[in-house]
């Protein structure tokens, strides 16, 4: 998923394999992942908004309250494209199991 969120001059981090592994293993992560695919795009839809605050506070402000800021949203930025991934896992097992085939036992409705 790309994100249409931007901050002038930072570039937003991008979830590779081994960063989806480590936010599995997150509290955070587990939260995600044990939301029920029903309810996640309301949950993303939630995460989108309060990236797109950060992101309004972050343009308006200077030195150190903006690096904690930008922190904060890089990483919250990681979670959301992380729920993504989730979502997009558990809609391919749904269909997957719909048409016969068996769900692996890594990914969980």
């Amino acid at each position: 998923m790309r994100s249409k969120l931007q901050v002038t001059g930072v570039k937003m981090t991008t979830l590779t394999h081994q960063k989806a592994q480590l936010l599995k293993e997150t509290a955070r992560g587990q939260e995600i992942l044990r939301t029920p695919v029903d309810e996640l795009p309301v949950l993303l839809r939630t995460m989108e908004q309060t990236l797109q605050e950060q992101v309004a506070m972050v343009e308006g402000i200077d030195g150190n309250e903006k690096s904690q800021l930008l922190t904060a949203l890089l990483e919250d930025h990681l979670y959301w494209e992380f729920g993504y991934f989730v979502l997009f896992l558990k809609w391919r097992e749904n269909n997957r199991a719909k048409a016969g085939f068996p769900a692996p036992t890594d990914v969980k409705n």
